[in-house]
Formats: structure tokens, C-alpha cells, sequence
């Protein structure tokens, strides 16, 4: 079995193959669909609070990342907030993962993290944790599947029960492609 394009190189070179663009097509088509490759890999640059100073108000989270790689996204800012924004041509399904730990400033806070998608909260993306302990560190993660069509627009946002500060000790995000919907 070929497994590489430098696999297939070598029999071409040695003329067992005679048509090599046809063939890597084939390979290239196998393995990611014909399409290059899409996504993101977002990381905070060190801790990060977020004030949350409205009980149970979605804040976009502070800080600054580190977005590469970024194939098919870029970075905006809308109405002085951050987002990541898609700017393939084809809609797509993508898997949203995000890791972190962080502490909240005040004892018995519950904090959520979420996904926007154009402004608006997508509902199975939120998850919570409970601080027991205000300043005791806890690790927080969760995973979305999100359709996406060009131009729109995704933030990493989240909430408290009490009036507390957020402290993002790190935070990674991945996206990546689920399901083509053009396939």
C-alpha cells in the first residue's frame, strides 16, 4: 500500500507508474477529501483575567493568543471585541475543542465557558464547573460541533454566578473540520 506522496514519487521514478499528477491526485483525494488543509489552534500567552462584574452576563475572554496555525480563519475585532472568523468558501461542520485552567476570586462560583457563533450563544456548547475554593486552580474543557458558512464569526466566551474575576491560567482551542457538507 502507497502511503506517501514520496512513496509514489519513488515508483514513478522507477516507471512503475506511468501518469504521477493522476496518482497523487488519487492520494490527495484519499486522504483529506481533495481539500487543503483548514483550522485553527488558538493559546493564551499567559494568565488572563476576565472581570465578571454582571451575574450570569457572557464576557469574551481576555487575553492574548497566539492563533497558528490559521488556514480559512482570521482574526477580527467587532465593536472592539475579538473573534475568529471563517473565510472559506464552503460551508463546513467544525469541531470546536477547548482546555484550560482557571480560578475564580470568590468562594461557591459556578463558571461557564460557551461558543458564539455571530453573537449568539451556541446551547450545546456550554459547559460549567464548580469552584469550591476561590483561587484553587480547576481544569475546564469542552467540545462543540458547529456549522459554519463564510463570514461567520466565532468567540470564546464565559459567565459566573457571583461577581468574581475569571483567572485564565492557560487556555488552548482547536478547529477543525467535522464533516464536509458538500461531500
Amino acid at each position: 500500500m502507497i502511503r506517501t506522496k514520496e512513496e509514489l514519487k519513488a515508483l514513478f521514478a522507477a516507471g512503475e507508474i506511468q501518469t504521477e499528477q493522476m496518482m497523487i491526485d488519487l492520494i490527495d483525494s484519499c486522504f483529506n477529501n481533495g481539500r487543503h488543509e483548514i483550522g485553527v489552534f488558538a493559546a493564551l500567552q499567559g494568565e488572563a483575567v476576565t472581570s465578571i462584574g454582571t451575574i450570569n452576563q457572557y464576557e469574551y475572554i481576555r487575553g492574548t493568543f497566539s492563533n497558528t496555525p490559521m488556514e480559512e480563519f482570521s482574526f477580527v475585532e467587532i465593536d472592539g471585541e475579538p473573534y475568529i472568523k471563517y473565510i472559506g468558501e464552503e460551508p463546513y461542520y467544525f469541531e470546536i475543542d477547548a482546555h484550560s485552567t482557571l480560578k475564580a476570586s470568590v468562594n461557591g462560583t459556578t463558571v461557564c465557558g460557551a461558543i458564539k457563533k455571530n453573537g449568539t450563544i451556541v446551547d450545546e456548547s456550554v459547559m460549567s464547573v464548580y469552584i469550591k475554593t476561590g483561587g484553587e486552580p480547576f481544569n475546564f474543557s469542552g467540545t462543540s460541533v458547529v456549522m459554519l458558512e463564510t463570514d461567520d464569526t466565532i468567540q470564546m466566551v464565559t459567565k459566573a454566578d457571583k461577581v468574581s474575576n475569571i483567572t485564565f491560567i492557560n487556555l488552548t482551542a482547536t478547529i477543525r473540520p467535522f464533516i464536509d457538507v458538500t461531500a
